[in-house]
């Protein structure tokens, strides 16, 4: 009980602060998201190759333990990479959930899917420069699925593993009430999120307005 305790305190405590801070604090967040969502994409891309069992699944962990922290080391050292690797994970993470809302089930067709939304959301990503709409989204979005898996692990709906992020996808995806639930706390961050960053910028505005003033007074 108390390892199921503690899953659920870190995997809602980490997801609200994506989704409600993602964009302010991304530069130290983003690490953090680069582990969990390495050892998510070498879970899934093992069992898609290999399918379930426990084989499969230990390898599957060992794998993504691995790619996690690559992807945690990169995303601290090489931080402009970092963005576009960012933006890869999450085209995944959105192109496989399409492909379970369609129906699909999990395997190497929705990998594919994943893998090809991954290749676009980096092109997107490119072309924008960044912008920081898709940063509150994609944050929002992803934290708001880490707090549903807190909240599932709790209740005993998903195992108390890193991994169990893809379980969460695929329940969420698979269920309307849970899509909506998931839908409406993302909608909350990304406009928590907007307002925060829209306060930070007026602020910066008026600094900027007070530090020409005086230089012009000095003059």
């Amino acid at each position: 009980m108390l390892e199921v305790l503690i899953f659920f305190l870190l995997a809602v405590v980490i997801g609200l602060m994506f989704a409600f801070f993602g964009y302010p604090f991304f530069r130290v967040l983003l690490p953090i998201w680069g582990f969990f969502a390495g050892l998510a994409f070498g879970f899934q891309g093992i069992e898609s190759l290999m399918g379930s069992g426990f084989l499969p699944a230990s390898l599957g962990l060992i794998v993504g333990f691995f790619i996690g922290i690559l992807l945690a080391a990169v995303a601290w050292y090489a931080y402009a990479f970092a963005l576009y690797l960012f933006g890869a994970t999450m085209g995944y993470i959105l192109g496989a959930g399409l492909m379970l809302t369609l129906g699909f089930e999990r395997g190497f067709m929705s990998f594919l899917v994943g893998i090809l939304a991954a290749f676009g959301m980096t092109i997107l990503f490119s072309m924008a420069k960044m912008p920081k709409f898709l940063i509150i989204l994609l944050t929002a979005a992803g934290g708001s699925m880490a707090v549903l898996t807190g909240v599932f692990a709790l209740f005993g709906r998903v195992p108390t593993l890193p991994a169990s992020l893809e379980i969460t996808r695929y329940m969420v995806y698979g269920s309307w009430f849970w899509l909506i639930m998931w839908a409406l706390l993302a909608g909350f961050g990304m406009a928590f999120q907007y307002a925060v960053a829209s306060q930070e910028e007026d602020l910066n505005e008026v600094y900027v307005w007070e530090e020409s003033t005086k230089k012009k007074v000095a003059k």
